[in-house]
C-alpha cells in the first residue's frame, strides 16, 4: 500500500506490505530508494520478495520532497532536502513506525539503492541503540568517488558551471504541464524505450511535479559535491560499529554511477571484513528498479536467504 506519512513534517510517502503470514514481531525490511527517490519504482521488486517470504513486512520510504502525497502544501516546502535532511528524515520516520513498544525486539533489515545505501550507513549509526538490526543490503552503492563515474564525471564540471541547474530544469520541466498527458507518456515511453507500466506511471508522477525536479537535481548536486572520498568514515565508523551484522554489497559491472576501480576497490576492502558479502553482475543495471524486478528479486531472495532467514 503507498500512502502519505504523517508522523514527520517533512512530506513522506511510504510503501508499507504487510506479510502474508503475522508472527509475534515477525522481520522488517526497510528499504531507502536512490535519487529519484521515487517509491513506487520498486513496488513489483517488493512484491516479489513478499511472494518469497511470508513473514516479511517491508516499509519503502520515499526520498523527501520526490513523491509529495496529494494534499500537502507545496507552498509550505522551500528548501531543497540535503543529505543530512534525508537521513533525519528516514530516522525519524523508521522511529515513529517502531514506536509501537514492539520495535526494539523485532529484527530489522534495511536496504539501501545507489545513494540510499549512503544514506543506509548513516541512518544505522544513529539507531545502533535502539534498532535490532540483523542484515544490511548495499545496492549499486554509490558510497565512495561518485564524480568520478561516466555519469558523474560529465555532471560534475557541468554543475560547477550551473549550480541552480535544479531551480532551471524543475522550470523547464513545469512546460510539460501545457503537453496533453496521453503526449507526455508517449514521449516518456520512447525515451525509457518501451518500459513496464510500473516505470512508466512512476517516471509521469516524477516529472509532473517541478518540486520533484527541483529536489532531486538539488540532491543530486549535493552527492556529487559530498560524496568523494569517504573511507576514513566508511572503515573506521561504520564497519567497525556494526561488525556483527551481516552485510551485502551488490554491484553491477556495468555500472554508469559506480567506477570499476571504486568497485574493485570495495570488493577487495571487503575481503576478510567478518560478516560482509560482495556480489557483482555482468547482468544487472544500476537502475534495477525499472525493468529487471525479478531477476533483481530472485538475487535478494537468495542473499536474505543465505545471510539471514537459514541462518
Amino acid at each position: 500500500m503507498l500512502k502519505s506519512f504523517a508522523g514527520v513534517k517533512l512530506p513522506t510517502s511510504v510503501y508499507h506490505q504487510l506479510p502474508r503470514a503475522r508472527p509475534a514481531n515477525g522481520p522488517l525490511l526497510i528499504f531507502i530508494p536512490g535519487n529519484p527517490g521515487v517509491i513506487s519504482y520498486y513496488v513489483p521488486y517488493f512484491k516479489l520478495l513478499g511472494a518469497q517470504f511470508k513473514t516479511l513486512e517491508i516499509l519503502g520510504i520515499a526520498q523527501a520532497g520526490h513523491q509529495i502525497p496529494d494534499g500537502f502544501n507545496g507552498d509550505e516546502f522551500d528548501l531543497v532536502v540535503d543529505l543530512q535532511g534525508q537521513i533525519d528524515h528516514k530516522v525519524a520516520v523508521i522511529e515513529e513506525f517502531l514506536s509501537d513498544g514492539a520495535g526494539a525486539n523485532r529484527d530489522v533489515l534495511i536496504m539501501g539503492h545507489s545513494v540510499g545505501s549512503w544514506m543506509v550507513e548513516r541512518i544505522v549509526l544513529k539507531l545502533l541503540d535502539k534498532v535490532n538490526f540483523k542484515f544490511i543490503g548495499f545496492i549499486t552503492p554509490t558510497i565512495i568517488d561518485i564524480h568520478k563515474s561516466e555519469k558523474g564525471g560529465t555532471a560534475y564540471p557541468l554543475i560547477k558551471i550551473l549550480p541552480y541547474l535544479n531551480i532551471l530544469l524543475a522550470k523547464l520541466s513545469s512546460l510539460l504541464g501545457y503537453l496533453p498527458e496521453r503526449i507526455t507518456r508517449f514521449l516518456l515511453s520512447q525515451t525509457l524505450r518501451n518500459p513496464p507500466a510500473h516505470a512508466l506511471e512512476s517516471t509521469s508522477l516524477f516529472i509532473s511535479n517541478p518540486q520533484h525536479i527541483r529536489q532531486s537535481i538539488g540532491l543530486a548536486i549535493e552527492e556529487l559535491n559530498v560524496i568523494q572520498n569517504d573511507w576514513d568514515f566508511f572503515e573506521n565508523e561504520f564497519l567497525k560499529q556494526t561488525t556483527t551484522i551481516p552485510k551485502w554489497f551488490f554491484f553491477s559491472n556495468v555500472d554508469h554511477w559506480v567506477t570499476n576501480e571504486t568497485q574493485k576497490e570495495i570488493t577487495e576492502r571487503m575481503e576478510g571484513v567478518e560478516n560482509a558479502f560482495v556480489e557483482n553482475s555482468d547482468e544487472m543495471v544500476h537502475s534495477f528498479c525499472v525493468k529487471q524486478s525479478e531477476e533483481f528479486a530472485e538475487a535478494t531472495t537468495k542473499a536474505l536467504n543465505e545471510l539471514y532467514f537459514n541462518n
